[in-house]
């Protein structure tokens, strides 16, 4: 069988194989220029192209070496721009390097080797890579584009010397020449850092190079060497009914690209990609991803850890759960000590996956509890603060710290081979430990393990913290409201013991003026009405401690209804009449409309205006004036009793509201009162959803707002 025979030499061709060209394909110029200045120590042409259109058409005039392509440019976009290029017959072997910004996703990345790209790089571009991958795909180039070049020489010198023996030498020079090309790609392949692997359509091992055959002797010890031409299943039977095998199985019958995600034989997490071959084969590569899944594990440990101590302020119990929680994720043992009340460390939680191995460690604890003062351990963390780390635990160790034979059995039995102690601090403060032990497992805890243990004692005693706070809060709230139900109490009571006696005093009194015991002088009258006088004003001091009692305890009941303002205001100015006309005040109340209305308790709202009446009433000389007003709003009604009084300074304008506070103790040898009805005023306006305020100024008088819910006047209220 002879060969075809290649076209004849082009005069261009005779001088030499074809350079290779690098396309770049940029929609913004600043980028190209960058590329241009990184690639031109290569010393190869460089050909720029701004847009998908003008690349294609320069695809059509010539062929290039390489093709760098920016994904995201307006209009078609670099995926859609490959997928053209390796339509054509003319570039579909021209490789594409994709270039792009950091945030693709796996999926873009597979969609874009799916359109047929060779790498894919992200922005910003290491210079030196960059070079080195162009580099080694002009190399290929060129050598290809010499043995073509040879090939054609070959034949041209068959044209013109006729000669057997020179065709029989051009063929071995080609095939030294493919050779020495496939050495370069072989080279090409062995310095690519990650494992790389071509399997046959029959699943047998066609090439492994040197970072895929490292791993491989990690997995099955002595594997490579005779690896060629063997089966995988049979090199790896491991790999049966795994991710590999499915997602391999797929992307070999539907001959489409294929990522995944997988535990490895030799436990580390890989990140595979696969790409089906021209040939019905399969190549296959993968990067070791178990940092980042450590990570990502310990993220979501964290969380799940955050939730179970945020959902009760029972630590007791949510650190229990934790530790339930640690094994066997953070290692095969987790104890956690908390330091209580009296300073003494006790153990909260003892966790192991195997509920039968739990005797072991309460009986190195009841028999073998190492002293405060030891000098490492458990004793050191919790009175220095200081984490304790043992990352390999050996016999040695383990005999070393053992006090006596049953000591040291019990230390076997644990099968100790790693340690972790992590104190709790909050508030500067050591409020216990954490203790995570690798052990039957063989487990080593590395520096990511301290961290996540670190990070997990913080949440826990930040979470002990404050139920502790929490605890002690509800403890002072307990007690003051203790004091304050004995304090009420006390009142109420002396309250109601006053009263009979000076119901008594007032009923005698009355009995005397009425002379059923014998005639009344004037003098003795005169002594009688200052007895009636003084059992009234004691009488209202002790209903006022009553009511106040009342209040406090949140036993007074409230009925809110529509009150019309109108009436209510009305009725409250036939108590006082008597009293201002015996004193000589001017008084004026300038009524509302009729059907303006406030949502309050008739008889606590008419309780209210009569104490600031009373109040006013108090504190007006002779002569002075008292004026009562309504402004209504969208919402609101302002009430407001204004005097022409002393006034009050303005550092008492809110003390005035507290219990038992007068403004003037002299002035109480003038005027009666027991401090309480502003006081118990404010209580009850804020009750019904209103306010109590004043504004006054020394010698101006006082102006006091009682502000309260609009309401409607058809509501069920025995004013309205």
């Amino acid at each position: 069988m002879t060969d075809a025979a290649p076209p004849a030499l082009s005069i261009d061709e005779k001088a030499g194989p074809r350079k290779g060209t690098v396309l770049i394909v940029d929609d913004k110029p600043e980028n190209l220029d960058a590329f241009e200045a990184v690639l031109e120590p290569l010393g190869h042409r460089v050909v720029r192209a701004g847009t998908s259109a003008e690349a294609l058409r320069l695809l059509l005039r010539e062929d290039f070496a390489v093709v760098l392509l920016d994904v995201r440019m307006p209009g078609t976009d670099g995926v859609e721009t490959a997928k053209l290029i390796k339509a054509r017959i003319r570039s579909r072997s021209t490789p594409i390097i994709f270039i792009t910004a950091l945030e693709a996703n796996r999926r873009q990345v597979s969609a874009a080797y799916a359109s047929g790209a060779v790498d894919y790089l992200f922005k910003p571009v290491d210079p030196d890579m960059l070079r080195a991958k162009v580099g080694a795909f002009i190399e290929l180039y060129e050598k290809r584009e010499h043995l073509a070049w040879l090939e054609r020489r070959r034949y041209a010198d068959l044209v013109e010397q006729e000669s057997q023996d020179r065709i029989l030498a051009d063929r071995m020079r080609a095939r030294q020449a493919v050779e020495s090309a496939q050495r370069d790609i072989s080279y090409i392949l062995e310095s690519i850092s990650d494992p790389f692997v071509i399997y046959d359509s029959e699943w047998r091992f066609r090439y492994v190079n040197g970072a895929a055959r490292r791993v491989f002797e990690e997995w099955v010890p002595g594997v490579t060497p005779g690896l060629a031409n063997r089966s995988v299943w049979e090199a790896f039977p491991a790999l049966r009914d795994t991710a590999f095998e499915r997602e391999a199985a797929t992307a070999m019958v539907d001959r489409s690209p294929r990522s995944y995600e997988m535990e490895g034989p030799g436990g580390a997490w890989l990140e595979t990609y696969l790409y089906p071959t021209d040939d019905g084969g399969l190549a296959a590569t993968w990067k070791d991803i178990s940092s980042r899944k450590r990570a990502e594990n310990a993220l979501r440990f964290l969380n799940e850890a955050s939730t179970i101590l945020a959902s009760s302020l029972d630590f007791e119990t949510t650190l229990a759960a934790v530790a339930r929680l640690a094994v066997p994720r953070l290692g095969d043992w987790c104890g956690i000590e908390i330091v209580g009340e009296d300073g003494v460390a006790r153990q909260l939680a003892i966790a192991h996956s195997d509920p039968d191995k739990l005797p072991l460690a309460h009986a190195l604890r009841e028999r073998y509890a190492p002293p405060p003062d030891a000098p490492n351990g458990l004793p050191l963390v919790l009175r220095t603060g200081v984490t304790e780390f043992y990352p390999l635990v050996t016999e040695e160790q383990v005999a070393a710290s053992a006090v006596d034979a049953g000591h040291l059995e019990i230390l076997r039995a644990l099968q100790l081979r790693s340690v972790i102690i992590v104190p709790l601090i909050a508030r500067d403060r050591i409020l216990g430990a954490l203790t995570l032990i690798g052990a039957e497992s063989g487990r080593r805890f590395t520096v990511d393990d301290l961290e996540v243990a670190e990070s997990l004692a913080r949440r826990a005693a930040l979470a002990v913290d404050n139920a502790r706070l929490y605890r002690d809060a509800e403890r002072a709230r307990a007690d003051a409201e203790s004091a304050n139900q004995a304090k009420s109490d006390f009142l109420a009571t002396m309250s109601h013991e006053l009263r009979t006696p000076l119901n008594a005093i007032a009923g005698y009194t009355e009995l005397l003026e009425m002379e059923l015991r014998g005639p009344v002088t004037p003098e003795q009258r005169e002594d009688l009405r200052r007895i009636r006088r003084s059992q009234r004003h004691l009488l209202s001091v002790v209903n006022d401690v009553l009511n106040f009692a009342r209040l406090d305890t949140g036993y007074l009941q409230y009925d809110i209804t529509g009150v019309l303002l109108a009436e209510a205001l009305g009725e409250v100015e036939a108590l006082v009449a008597p009293q201002l006309q015996a004193k000589g005040l001017a008084y004026e109340l300038r009524l509302p409309p009729k059907s303006l209305a406030v949502m309050a308790d008739a008889e606590k709202l008419q309780q209210i205006v009569v104490n600031l009446l009373s109040n006013a009433l108090k504190f007006t000389p002779r002569g002075g004036r008292i004026d009562v007003a309504c402004n209504a709003g969208d919402t609101t009604v302002a009430i407001t009793v204004s005097d022409s009084g002393r006034g009050i300074p303005a550092d008492k304008l809110e003390a005035i509201f507290e219990p038992f506070v007068q403004v003037e103790r002299a002035l109480t040898r003038e005027t009666e009162g027991s401090g309480l009805g502003l006081a118990i005023s404010r209580q009850l306006a804020r009750a019904m959803g209103g306010d109590l305020t004043v504004v006054s100024q020394l010698g101006a008088g006082s102006e006091f707002t009682l502000t309260l819910p609009r309401g409607d006047p058809a509501s069920d209220s025995p004013l309205a």
